[in-house]
């Protein structure tokens, strides 16, 4: 790992501990084992640092989706791959997509800073409602849009639809934390109720 990188992982743990504003560059720079002065060889200031963080948040959640071979919502020829795929297939992939995030390092970490900032840094919070939960949010609508087109799945409204089953993903992942199996368990009974319920009959 290189110092430009560490001086970004060492900010994470600090900022998503202590808020963005509990941290000086000093703080960071003991972290890293640097001068606070070496520390602007890399970054002009904290900002830049912050920023650095979201690029790279940011780009696990993406590579992330691929890894999993989430299909595209921007592409209907995509989204048709889950009328191929089993209820409970749909239900493990989307159980997969709260899960790999919690377990990767970054992204847990940017997302309890993120938290922790909401109600006093606007653009942080922009990005938190971007990344986790509007992003989730239009991708399902679209994908339940798709499906009730063709009619697989029964229900009014996409949005609606889209609302109803991420909620309780958003809520478990806070729930449960920090115990993995159970809010695995409870993301995949849910998923897998949900689509049931939904699930036109032939």
């Amino acid at each position: 790992m290189t110092t430009k990188e560490k001086i970004v992982t060492e900010a994470l743990e600090l900022f998503s501990v202590h808020g963005f504003e509990g941290v000086s560059m000093r703080d960071i720079g003991a972290a890293v084992g640097i001068r606070e002065s070496s520390i602007y060889k890399h970054y002009s200031g904290k900002q830049a640092i912050l920023d650095a963080i979201v690029a790279k948040a940011m780009e696990e959640i993406d590579q992330l989706l691929v890894k999993l071979d989430v299909p595209d919502s921007k592409q209907d020829a995509s989204v048709a791959r889950y009328t191929e795929m089993k209820f409970e297939d749909i239900a493990e992939l989307c159980s997969k997509m709260i899960l790999v995030q919690m377990d990767n390092d970054i992204i847990r970490k940017f997302r309890q800073l993120v938290t922790i900032e909401q109600y006093r840094n606007e653009e942080l919070r922009r990005i938190y409602i971007e990344m986790f939960m509007e992003r989730q949010l239009l991708y399902n609508e679209k994908v339940f849009d798709y499906l009730l087109k063709i009619g697989v799945l029964k229900g009014n409204s996409p949005r609606m639809m889209a609302l109803e089953f991420f909620a309780p993903f958003f809520l478990l992942q806070y729930r449960y934390d920090t115990d993995r199996e159970v809010l695995a368990a409870n993301l995949k009974e849910h998923a897998v109720t949900f689509i049931k319920e939904h699930l036109k009959e032939d």
